[in-house]
């Protein structure tokens, strides 16, 4: 008799974690925002060479040092100061490429003018190679504010479907971040912005 009850008390509690799993009643959202970042600072990638003599262009010989001396000046009455100009030693195995002495740098200049006058600049021994964007003043409270939004926005679908269904939204049972960290550090890009956006999937309870 006692193991007969113990029994069906087993069957019972059994069944009514079943009936408790299957009326659980709940909805899964994922909200959506986003946030077009500007590029603040270009990178210009640049070098100095010697200038060898070209009778066809009438060009007679210049050390480098001499266009290095030259090049530094004009970038110096351009506002360009000497913490903004740095060493490219990735090319370090170019500097005498064709036998022609160089020194490669890059620079960080903020001012999209004065990129204007260096990228006019007329010297022979000087040359852009490439210019990259960077975004170095990124607001530090943008994921907070991103998150935000796609918690409101997961919030309008779940309230507009709950409606449509006849039900309301309860509270929130779960959110699963999948942009942490979305909006740190970008690197050096070949766009002047970059629209990033922010994902959370969010489960709301449902409610008669």
């Amino acid at each position: 008799m006692k193991k007969t009850l113990k029994i069906t008390l087993v069957i019972l509690m059994f069944a009514n974690n079943i009936i408790a799993q299957s009326t659980e009643r709940f909805i899964r959202i994922i909200g959506n925002s986003s946030y077009e970042f500007k590029a603040d600072t270009y990178r210009v990638y640049f070098n100095i060479s010697e200038i060898l003599p070209n009778n066809y262009n009438k060009e007679e010989y210049k050390s480098l040092e001499s266009n290095i001396t030259e090049t530094m000046d004009f970038l110096k009455k351009n506002g360009i100061k000497e913490n903004q100009i740095f060493k490219n030693y990735k090319n370090k195995n170019s500097a005498n490429y064709n036998n022609v002495k160089s020194e490669f740098y890059f620079m960080d200049i903020t001012n999209k003018e004065t990129l204007s006058k260096i990228n006019s600049m007329k010297n022979t021994g000087f040359k852009i190679e490439m210019t990259k964007f960077l975004y170095l003043n990124i607001d530090p409270n943008i994921e907070t504010n991103l998150s935000k939004q796609a918690i409101s926005d997961a919030n309008r679908k779940a309230n507009s479907i709950a409606k449509e269904i006849g039900k309301k939204v309860g509270k929130v049972l779960n959110i699963e971040d999948k942009s942490a960290s979305c909006c740190t550090d970008f690197g050096e890009t070949d766009q002047d912005s970059v629209t990033k956006k922010y994902t959370l999937n969010i489960t709301f309870e449902m409610l008669d």
